[in-house]
């Protein structure tokens, strides 16, 4: 009986999409060569998996899979008998050896010997006649069980012990070499859902994770001698797709295979299952890696797909720079909220409402998905060499990654090129106009940017208003329509425009974000930007919508009229703070307005007249930090400082506070 039970289970969720269109002879062919190759049965050429799904898998197996199922929910009952007898049968003659894991939340499958032994499988060291690396297995994927349901308050995944495949309540986890014995060249782990039932009034899937034996050779060699650190973020990975599996099975978007086969994404699953690797384990750093692919293509909707491109994929990894964003400004059970959002509605509805609903709840109505997707694109602007202590990121100044012995920042690009950059993987860079003359109009030609922003996607605007304290800026961008993959659907979207003044001359930077946000055919003024060394303009086109396309790229035009307001004379602000509590504070701010840019020069003394530090930049601000020229704290007391800008010579005095 519980074979029959499993059986029935297996074709709920396969017959889930049986209204779609049959497959041709040609699609069901390639789909049967690659259930029988995920058996074992044959290799699977990287070719005929392009071609079935459009992408060869990188990293994680996950998405690969469930592109298939997708494709198996379409097909003759006798591909759908092949996948069943997969699913049920699943890796245990590969690995016919079992060990439970400590805390007995899982069951190691592994192979002793051959092919499909693990790294090392003769160490031994704690002498209970199972190889070292299959205990340390175990205990990461303990680790990563207790993080997850312990200090997350994830849902744990649905038990498989009530059909035979499962053996029992414990999780199962296969340890083998994937190229060989499941055909994932370079994958570093994969997930199998497996059987759909209804518990707790909602569907959630069973499942079973395949990872690799040893992560050694050519295709992990990022993680040369550190095989570890693999196993340790691909536990996080894999293993929060089995817990997305509980929440909602079908929270990836369905593709309509041949008609659309870019329709087939799973970004908010794989965004949040990096996010995942990186709460889990915050010194492995994998997500570097990628964060090339998001910045460089910044204009890219959110919603982008695994298959789009060249790219196989990068992209929704890269991504999850979202889930960072919004964990780190609103609290790590955000995403867990989110998920359980999902899980109210079964089928994809992240981008649709859950989304919004979540940011509404956790910023007290205060930001809404419109309103964080704006200041998200801002905080994307400021990493690696721009990076600005306390604004964004954490570890925002770190990003970027090694590659044949050389590092590489990943910051959006400032220019543009129609080649292949210098960075590893960069297709090509984003348009990113810069204004210095005013006044300005964009596209000037009528020929338009290079790359219009995608929906959910940003473009990024720099001014640079030398000599100017104010800017009038004029975006025409009417509500417009976006054309969506399905007939029936079009939606308007609105465009959200936040303003941040930036000066990176001050010591560590400031930014100034304006809370305001524009859209549409609103103005905007930058003030004050004798304060800054640049004016920084994100556009985003926003809009929630099921059915749109990867790329819809959206038009717009900004002008700058000669309205702006000139700085016709010398001034230097008063110090501020003053006094100087150096326990609160760590400089004191000369302001400094000036026609023409001149060098600024400062003396500090004592009321004695005793010198105790001279200074001179050129920009729009001084400081003192209330040092001396040996880098030591000044005592208490009063301090006379000249600042001079050509000519023009102002006198202050400056109290200090220890």
């Amino acid at each position: 009986m519980r074979t029959v039970s499993f059986a029935v289970q297996i074709v709920l969720v396969i017959f889930s999409a049986a209204h779609a269109a049959p497959l041709s002879s040609t699609v069901e062919s390639q789909v049967t060569d690659i259930i029988r190759g995920w058996s074992g049965e044959q290799m699977i050429s990287t070719s005929s998996m392009i071609d079935l799904i459009g992408y060869q898998p990188v990293k994680c197996g996950t998405p690969a899979i469930l592109s298939v199922q997708n494709i198996v929910r379409q097909a003759s009952p006798k591909v759908q008998e092949e996948l069943s007898l997969l699913l049920e049968k699943r890796y245990n003659q590969i690995c016919p050896d079992t060990v439970g894991s400590l805390d007995d939340h899982f069951l190691i499958h592994y192979a002793s010997s051959g092919t499909h032994a693990p790294a090392n499988p003769t160490v031994d060291n704690n002498g209970n006649g199972i190889p070292d690396y299959i205990d340390q297995t175990a205990m990461i994927f303990d680790s990563v069980w207790t993080f997850q349901m312990g200090e997350l308050g994830f849902e744990p995944p649905l038990s498989d012990g009530f059909y035979p495949a499962g053996i029992d309540d414990r999780y199962d986890v296969y340890v083998f070499d994937l190229s060989t014995g499941a055909n994932f060249p370079g994958v570093y782990g994969a997930t199998f859902p497996d059987t759909t039932v209804v518990s707790a009034g909602r569907p959630k899937s069973t499942s079973f994770i395949i990872i690799e034996n040893d992560y050694a050779g050519a295709s992990f060699g990022e993680y040369q001698g550190r095989p570890l650190d693999a196993l340790r973020v691909t536990a996080a990975h894999e293993f929060f797709h089995a817990v997305q599996f509980g929440y909602d099975p079908f929270e990836f978007e369905l593709g309509l295979v041949e008609s659309d086969p870019n329709d087939d994404r799973t970004q908010w699953m794989e965004m949040s299952a990096v996010w995942m690797e990186e709460q889990a384990f915050d010194y492995v750093n994998d997500y570097y890696f990628y964060l090339p692919t998001f910045h460089y293509n910044c204009n890219w909707s959110l919603r982008t797909g695994r298959k789009d491109g060249s790219i196989q994929g990068t992209y929704q990894y890269a991504a999850v720079v979202w889930p960072l964003y919004l964990s780190q400004t609103f609290g790590s059970n955000t995403i867990r909220r989110i998920w359980e959002e999902c899980a109210a509605i079964s089928g994809p509805n992240v981008f649709q409402n859950a989304f919004d609903d979540v940011i509404r709840e956790v910023s007290s109505d205060e930001q809404d998905f419109s309103t964080a997707l704006s200041e998200f694109y801002v905080w994307n602007y400021f990493t690696a060499s721009r990076a600005i202590d306390g604004f964004g990121y954490e570890e925002a100044a770190d990003f970027g990654f090694s590659w044949a012995g050389q590092w590489y920042p990943s910051m959006i690009p400032e220019v543009f090129e129609d080649h292949l950059g210098e960075t590893p993987f960069i297709q090509e860079f984003r348009n990113f106009p810069l204004i210095e003359y005013y006044p300005a109009a964009d596209p000037p030609d009528g020929t338009g940017f290079k790359s219009w922003p995608d929906y959910l996607g940003a473009n990024y605007i720099r001014l640079k208003p030398a000599g100017l304290d104010s800017i009038r800026f004029i975006l025409d961008g009417e509500v417009q329509r976006v054309e969506g993959s399905h007939d029936r659907d079009t939606v308007d979207f609105d465009w959200k425009v936040r303003v941040a003044t930036v000066n990176f001359e001050v010591d560590g930077g400031t930014v100034n974000l304006d809370p305001v946000i524009y859209s549409n055919v609103e103005e905007l003024i930058a003030r004050d930007l004798h304060l800054s060394t640049e004016t920084l303009v994100v556009l985003v086109p926003y809009a929630q919508t099921k059915y749109a396309r990867i790329h819809n790229d959206v038009a717009y035009k900004f002008t700058i009229p000669d309205t702006t307001e000139a700085i016709l004379a010398t001034a230097v602000s008063e110090p501020f703070p003053n006094p100087l509590v150096l326990s609160e504070v760590d400089q004191v701010r000369f302001n400094v307005e000036q026609p023409l840019e001149s060098l600024i020069k400062m003396d500090v003394f004592t009321v004695a007249g005793e010198k105790v530090i001279e200074k001179a930049q050129f920009g729009n601000l001084i400081t003192w930090n209330g040092r001396n020229e040996s880098g030591e704290l000044v005592a208490s007391g009063l301090y006379i400082v000249y600042v001079k800008v050509g000519d023009q010579t102002e006198i202050f005095k400056v109290a200090v506070i220890e």
